[in-house]
């Protein structure tokens, strides 16, 4: 269910997000839609990158003006961009068994919104990395080298170490070490790594999406985030067995109910951020 939900909200957030992204880094990098679309043909496959290129093709050429329905415009595009954040932060609390313990009020909403935002930034600041990185390989490496494409998912994947690394740390509503987010990070990067190849493989030879005809593509990115999904909170899973057996254990929040966590043997060692 959280698998399916993850997907669902991405594909929700995913034009928002990509919104933020090219305005924000337009006003230093000027316009990064072709490089976007090769990070993300590296990261998720061809399938990605036609989806990725229809939402791109879409947003051309709109401008924003100082007028109030822009601002209002600007604002919900903001918010929708952190869903996909929400719904990861409530299922990495799902995973700690933490309950945050207090009730609704709209300051908590807008701290917690503000916190999925703060990992839009992030996360968007790895992709403009992560771009700069490409174009600085493509500058010294021709493009016609082999070592081009090696050199590229390389760094697509420690990238992508560090991203995940930020997700677990920050993303929940539990105090964990750096040195055990890393390490659940490079776990979980390298069994994407290693279900991205076998996901491509059976989309290729299933024919999923060709009885979707136009809509083909966006099913295949659909079925794609949900195995990778799936791949991702397994990763989470590990990372919450590996810091309670053998890491440094995690905390709670202040007003934070007092949920499995790690057995509830972790909750009395505190840990240093």
């Amino acid at each position: 269910m959280m698998s399916a939900a993850l997907a669902f909200y991405t594909i929700l957030s995913l034009a928002p997000f990509l919104v933020v992204i090219l305005t924000a880094a337009g006003y230093f990098l000027g316009d990064i839609r072709a490089p976007l679309l090769d990070q993300v043909s590296i990261f998720a496959g061809d399938r990605a990158r036609t989806v990725v290129e229809i939402i791109l093709e879409n947003t051309e050429g709109r401008s924003f003006t100082a007028s109030l329905s822009a601002v209002i415009s600007g604002l919900i595009i903001l918010y929708s961009s952190t869903a996909v954040f929400e719904h990861i932060r409530k299922s990495m609390n799902r995973i700690w068994g933490v309950d945050s313990g207090r009730g609704w009020s709209p300051l908590r909403v807008i701290r917690k919104r503000v916190l999925s935002l703060r990992m839009v930034a992030l996360i968007g600041g790895a992709i403009v990395i992560s771009i700069l990185v490409g174009m600085t390989l493509e500058f010294i490496l021709s493009r016609d080298n082999s070592l081009l494409d090696y050199a590229g998912n390389i760094s697509s994947f420690i990238i992508s170490v560090f991203v995940f690394a930020m997700i677990f740390k920050m993303l929940s509503d539990i105090v964990i070490r750096w040195r055990d987010a890393l390490i659940g990070a490079l776990a979980t990067a390298i069994l994407f790594e290693i279900g991205n190849i076998g996901i491509s493989a059976y989309l290729r030879s299933s024919g999923v999406g060709s009885v979707y005809g136009a809509a083909g593509s966006m099913i295949l990115f659909l079925v794609w985030i949900y195995y990778s999904s799936l791949i991702f909170f397994f990763g989470a899973e590990l990372t919450h067995a590996y810091t309670c057996l053998y890491g440094s254990g995690a905390t709670l929040p202040p007003g934070a109910r007092r949920g499995d966590l790690c057995g509830g043997e972790s909750d009395s060692h505190p840990v240093d951020p």
